[in-house]
């Protein structure tokens, strides 16, 4: 689709769709934002206590080392688009720290 549509703005952008590790990574990051979205949501909720927040926050901790957990195991089954990058790629996306 960028490349079609948008052939200098593909040109400025290709090496995230060429390389696998890059692909991967702005698959990571993309699952992520999604994340810290639905978490952002949760926080801007009206007629919250200060406990409700807390709760909210520690919720989302634990999802991040669930997370770091899975991907050292090569278990991205909760990262949707890093799912569907070892589909595309055919390859596990391996976390290094």
């Amino acid at each position: 689709f960028l490349q079609d549509e948008l052939p200098a703005k593909f040109e400025k952008f290709k090496f995230f769709f060429t390389d696998v590790d890059s692909f991967c990574k702005l698959a990571l990051i993309t699952d992520m934002t999604n994340h810290l979205n639905i978490l952002n949501l949760k926080l801007q909720k009206t007629n919250q206590i200060i406990s409700q927040l807390v709760c909210h926050v520690d919720s989302f901790r634990k999802k991040l080392v669930l997370f770091k957990t899975q991907l050292e195991n090569n278990n991205n089954s909760v990262l949707r688009r890093c799912l569907a990058c070892i589909d595309v790629q055919g390859q596990h996306f391996e976390m290094r720290h």
